[in-house]
């Protein structure tokens, strides 16, 4: 269960599902690391990413960083992206001209990103669960 900003901290499994407005949908299958110590992680994603049929490989990096339960989350070029708190995970992002909002949901040895993305450019659900890594 995530508690503290330390949790996140290791290794995680994580499978993503993409559901565009217009019926298509991508898979992306991968492994998640959170390294870094004190209140600063640096978040790296690889994986397969399946696209109208074709595999592709992927990656995300990310820098996120704790003021307590407060959890703000970068760009890895240093931009913010979003802030929550771990107490009440949700949050958006506006990038004109669309908009992203998120719900994290924490579960015992899992935790879950469901993404709403809206606006001209973008339209979908995207749902990443994130399992433990052994």
């Amino acid at each position: 269960m995530i508690t503290d900003f330390q949790d996140f901290n290791g290794f995680w499994q994580l499978e993503r599902h993409i559901t565009h407005d217009n019926g298509s949908s991508d898979h992306f299958i991968g492994l998640a690391q959170f390294m870094g110590e004190g209140d600063e992680f640096k978040y790296r994603e690889k994986g397969e990413i399946v696209i109208k049929g074709k595999t592709y490989n992927a990656e995300r990096k990310y820098i996120w960083r704790s003021a307590g339960k407060l959890i703000q989350v970068y760009f890895d070029d240093e931009r913010f992206f979003h802030e929550f708190s771990i107490d009440n995970p949700v949050a958006s992002h506006f990038c004109p001209p669309d908009n992203y909002q998120v719900q994290y949901i924490w579960g015992e040895g899992r935790w879950t990103a469901l993404w709403q993305v809206q606006g001209p450019r973008k339209s979908y659900q995207s749902k990443t669960v994130y399992t433990r890594a052994q």
